[in-house]
């Protein structure tokens, strides 16, 4: 989703955008969406285009009776962690996030195909 600026010059401009996916929750059995990336021109924020395309995403979640919307946030970003208290969002301190990466997500792709290699070798 995008939010237009009025632009004198152009007519309008890209305001912010929310780029979001779909995603699954087990334990509500309901869809919900993720919301990857929210992103408001450094000069257009404060001016309700986050809080407009956040509202958009609720919105989705309403009509096709999604259970929620999350996202993730650097927890040195005080305005953003600020703003997203404004609207009603909760941190989820129980949950920690996991990654793997570069060597050791090569050794993890290397372990599932020898546990899948039809020779029986691994």
């Amino acid at each position: 989703h995008v939010v237009e600026h009025p632009d004198p010059e152009r007519g309008t401009s890209l305001g912010g955008f929310a780029l979001w996916f779909l995603n699954t929750s087990t334990w509500t059995g309901t869809h919900g969406v993720y919301l990857e990336d929210l992103y408001v021109r450094p000069h257009l924020r404060g001016t309700g285009y986050g809080r407009r395309l956040l509202a958009t995403l609720a919105g989705v979640c309403r009509d096709r009776g999604y259970a929620r919307l999350e996202w993730w946030v650097l927890d040195w970003n005080e305005p953003a962690l600020g703003f997203y208290r404004s609207i009603g969002a909760e941190p989820m301190d129980e949950w920690t996030v996991h990654r793997v990466t570069g060597d050791a997500l090569a050794a993890l792709a290397a372990a599932d195909a020898s546990a899948t290699d039809p020779s029986g070798s691994g």
